[in-house]
Formats: structure tokens, sequence, C-alpha cells
């Protein structure tokens, strides 16, 4: 472990120059390994139990430029107005970490392990921005994505299930693989004056929907999932309504989980959204071939794409 130079980045001061790097001239911090956060001190009081924390490495206003610290263990780490630029986290665990109006450009968390981590959080009314970065295959269950911007990055097979608020922008994003049980969220309940989060020019073709859910957003810049199981749907709203008409009035368990799916769609559209998606597995999962008979008859004259009249 390079001791003096880690020491040196989490102060903000400048290093010797002296430092060793990888064959990429990056500054090499490759498998630094550094302890886990241990409670001290637990308060309980009548709502929660709170375990107070030693071992939590707290970085202000740093730079970090050309940095890899690939297959590293890193937890409890916590950015404050911090600039992360061209620096790898390739495989590296990074549990609990906590990230305040943070910058990263140019960098990699491929395979990198983000479960339950804190990546977008406010600070000064400044959202943390993550542009031009990569995290291909890496796990982001159950974290927190809120309010950030993500600007031309590459969600490909990133393991999204439990993100059920993610309360960010997306700008010319891809994502590949599939997408289960993820809710994007456009409007942040908990501060009502923000301006809503924004899709625009992301790419979902190579995606497959499961459960997936985007609440408030005009989808109209956004390409949806492209294969013969995904049916897209123009004018979305009359659509919904018309299948709501179907369905509901079913006695059937699976017309009334669809009903549900359906009303809850229709709650929760943008004002402004015209397109929507559909899967023909979840339907016939939910409603058999009878369902997906029906659906794909009432969306018929508004699906277009591979799937229209299948």
């Amino acid at each position: 472990m390079n001791t003096e130079a880690w020491i040196k980045l989490i102060h903000g001061h400048p290093l010797a120059g002296s430092e060793p790097r990888t064959p990429e001239g990056r500054l090499d911090m490759r498998r630094l390994h550094l302890d886990d956060p241990r409670t001290v001190k637990t308060i309980r009081t009548d709502i929660a139990q709170i375990n107070v924390l030693a071992g939590i490495t707290e970085i202000r206003g740093a730079i970090w430029q050309s940095i890899d610290f690939s297959s590293s263990r890193l937890p409890g780490l916590q950015f404050f107005d911090c600039r992360i630029r061209d620096c790898l986290f390739d495989r590296c665990k990074l549990t609990r970490l906590r990230v305040w109006a943070t910058e990263f450009s140019n960098d990699s968390f491929r395979y990198a392990d983000l479960c339950d981590c804190s990546l977008g959080s406010s600070w000064q009314g400044r959202p943390s921005i993550y542009r031009d970065v990569d995290f291909t295959n890496a796990d982001m269950r159950r974290s927190g994505n809120h309010p950030a911007e993500y600007i031309n990055c590459m969600f490909k097979n990133t393991k999204l299930s439990g993100c059920h608020d993610i309360r960010s922008s997306f700008i010319n994003c891809s994502f590949e693989g599939e997408l289960r049980d993820v809710t994007f969220q456009a409007h942040d309940w908990e501060n009502k004056a923000a301006p809503p989060k924004v899709m625009k020019g992301v790419d979902f073709s190579r995606a497959k929907f499961w459960h997936t859910d985007f609440r408030g957003f005009d989808l109209d810049d956004v390409r949806f999932p492209e294969d013969d199981d995904h049916v897209i749907v123009g004018n979305i709203r009359d659509c919904l309504k018309r299948l709501h008409d179907y369905f509901n009035p079913r006695p059937d368990v699976g017309s009334q989980r669809v009903t549900a799916g359906l009303e809850h769609q229709l709650r929760w559209m943008g004002a402004g959204r015209k397109t929507g998606v559909f899967r023909k597995s979840l339907i016939l999962e939910m409603a058999g071939e009878e369902g997906l008979r029906a659906l794909l008859r009432i969306v018929g004259k508004d699906a277009r794409g591979r799937a229209t009249g299948t």
C-alpha cells in the first residue's frame, strides 16, 4: 500500500511526482485495501437504532486525476465537492460510498461493487455529475442515485434491481441488458421546488425491461428496446385507457394484475409523454395467451417496430 500517497490524496495535498505509475501513466494505487468502518456506539430511539461508525474516510474539495484503484477495497469513502477525472475503480469494493456534489468524468467503475451506496446526494444545492463514466457490469443494486446527472454514461449489464427511486437526469446515456425492478423518477418528492429530471438521447435499444417504471418523464427522445419481445406504442395514454377498459371488467387474477399495472402507469405518466412500451413475455406471464392477444389487438394500430401485428 502506498500509504504516503494515499494520505496526500485524501487531504488534497500535491503528490511528490516520484510515485509509481501504471503502464498507462496513471498513479498506481491498485489493490489498495482499507479497513471496514466499525460500529463504536449504538443509539436506540423510539423509531430507529442508529449505529455510529468509525473508520469513515471523508474527502473534501480534492481533485483526483489519472489514478488507478483497480481491484481495491475502499469501504467508507465520502466525497464532498470533489473532482474525480480519468480514474479507474474497476473491480473495486466500494461499500458505504457516499457522494455529495462531486463530479466524475472519464472514469470507469467496470465490475465495481456499488451496492447500497449513495451516489448522488446534493450539497449546497449542487448535484453530483457523472460524465463519460463506464458502469459496465457494475453492481448498483439498491443504491440511491438522487439527485445526480448522468451524461454520456454506459450502463451495460449493470445490476440496478431494487433501485426504486432514481431521481436523476440521463442525457445521451446507453443501457444494455436487463433492467429489472427499477423505477426512474422525474420529480423529487423531497424537494418539490426542484426542476423535473429529464431523459434526453437515452438509448435503451439493447435493454430488456422487466417491471421497469418511468414516472413523470417525457420519453419522446428515448430509444426503446428493439426486439420481438417489446411492443413500442404511440399515443400511449389512449392505449392504456383502452387496455384498461378491456382488462378491468374481467374477474380473473391475471387480468386484475394487468389492470393494476395499467392504473399505475396512468397515475405516474408524464403529462407530455406520447410513447410507451410493453413487454410481451411479461403480459403473457400475467394474463396468458388470451391476454397477450388482446393487448396486441388493442394496441395494434398504434404499435410500431418489429413486434407490430405479432
